[in-house]
């Protein structure tokens, strides 16, 4: 075959070839499955539990929730820790009148130590002296327990560092975390914390007032009233008092004590809630 006629046949089949590539790849795609239509819905924000725990579910003896944990309002089951709460009833109950008596019946927690080197500040120089039954957990704030051998002062009202004595008739409850929890709170103390909710407002009017009398002349009277300011801006009021003279079975030793606690809430918008607290008291 003449040669010319060879190199005009290849280039022929070159360019039927090249076509039929540039079909092969305009040509439209097949039909795809169809994207799911927009719903025009953002996705949903996570919502975290309130940072404040309610003893509204609490009954009798039975606490279901707790704030101590994990600074959350979470359910006890949840949590992998041991932690105890204490309730307003069983403080009742009890005869409680502040926070240590509150963790009489608490597992792992003593109130009396003897007086020894490792008394905070070396020997207890308030009434009794180094005769204190409390020993090592002896001090004028009433805050000072022993948690798993360890001494603490590491006390909390509502997850912040209070370390002054207060009456059990403005706790709602006490939640005790036991263990290296406490570090949640910059605390740092290998035996825990004890951390005591204060009484809030409520919708309901309502209000108790007890008088008790016992020995080694032992008188007290408390008030407890709460309740609706108005409606229409969702004020409440809570206020709460104690009034407390009592001797000892040791010599030398008197209680005097004097509490009172007003507390205002409302709630301006749907999202806001403001709560102005003041709490004072002397023993």
């Amino acid at each position: 075959m003449n040669p010319k006629k060879l190199l005009l046949l290849a280039g022929a089949v070159a360019g039927f070839s090249l076509s039929a590539v540039c079909h092969a790849q305009t040509a439209s795609p097949p039909p795809s499955t169809p994207a799911k239509a927009d719903t025009g819905r953002a996705d949903e924000p996570v919502v975290l539990s309130p940072f404040t725990v309610s003893t509204a579910k609490d009954k009798g003896y039975r606490a279901t929730n707790s704030i101590s944990g994990s600074r959350l309002d979470t359910a006890i089951k949840d949590m992998p820790m041991p932690i105890e709460v204490i309730t307003e009833q069983f403080l009742r109950d009890t005869g409680s009148t502040d926070l240590r008596q509150s963790l009489r019946y608490s597992a792992g927690i003593q109130l009396q130590s003897q007086n020894d080197y490792g008394t905070p500040g070396g020997a207890y120089q308030g009434p009794g002296g180094v005769n204190n039954a409390e020993g090592a957990t002896a001090n004028r704030s009433k805050t000072s327990v022993k948690i798993r051998g360890f001494v603490t002062e590491s006390v909390l009202r509502d997850g912040y560092l209070r370390q002054n004595s207060t009456d059990s008739i403005n706790i709602g409850r006490v939640e005790v975390v036991r263990g290296p929890a406490a570090l949640l709170y910059g605390v740092g103390n290998f035996g825990g914390i004890v951390n005591y909710l204060p009484k809030l407002p409520e919708a309901r009017r309502q209000g108790t007032v007890g008088l008790s009398v016992g020995t080694d002349d032992f008188k007290r009277a408390t008030l407890d009233v709460t309740g609706p300011i108005s409606k229409t801006w969702n004020f409440n009021y809570r206020l709460t008092g104690a009034w407390e003279d009592a001797g000892h079975y040791t010599q030398y030793r008197e209680s005097s004590n004097r509490f009172v606690s007003p507390v205002i809430t409302f709630k301006p918008t749907k999202t806001t809630d403001v709560i102005v607290d003041y709490e004072y008291g002397n023993a």
